[in-house]
């Protein structure tokens, strides 16, 4: 049963290949990598409550259907980071409640060595994602001393100079 699409060839922008299924509480996740293998792969994801689909991004469009830009529905999980690039072929499993994501990726967009990354998975929202949670908590005492006042969160790179930063969900709390 056809549960993703992609077009292309191995080496068109579109390429899907690898898949993996994983179930975690009421969902089905399937997995794959996405891209053309030397030039920008990445791992993409999307859920279901049923190992048959259909499957659906995070912004709810099925697997099997093109969005408003004429792609396939997915949302992404892994890219390039740092020395890891081209992450492809992803795999999940849980060992004492923590879930790990394992795939291979490059150091070279030009080698064809792999290398083999494992991460903690955190889950948000029932979604996965490889990276920590923040939490800011602002309480009253804060905002009465702030009236008026614009709040804001800045981020400092103290990692490489071309490091980005991905935020999967951010949540104000006031107490």
């Amino acid at each position: 049963m056809k549960v993703a699409s992609f077009d292309g060839d191995s080496y068109g922008d579109n390429w899907m290949e690898g898949a993996a299924l994983f179930k975690r509480g009421n969902y089905w996740y399937v997995l794959a990598s996405y891209g053309a293998p030397h030039k920008n792969y990445t791992i993409r994801m999307g859920r279901s409550s049923s190992p048959t689909g259909p499957f659906f991004d995070k912004t709810g469009v099925i697997l099997i259907e093109r969005n408003e830009s004429g792609t396939y529905g997915n949302s992404i999980l892994l890219g390039d980071e740092g020395m890891q690039l081209l992450p492809g072929h992803p795999h999940l499993w849980t060992e004492e409640n923590q879930t790990y994501l394992g795939y291979d990726f490059r150091r070279d967009r030009s080698e064809d060595a792999n290398w083999m990354g494992i991460r903690k998975v955190e889950w948000v929202e029932d979604w996965p994602t490889i990276y920590s949670a923040i939490e800011l908590v602002v309480t009253a005492e804060d905002l009465e001393r702030l009236p008026h006042s614009k709040m804001s969160l800045r981020f400092r790179n103290s990692g490489q100079t071309d490091s980005a930063l991905a935020i999967d969900l951010i949540t104000l709390v006031t107490q």
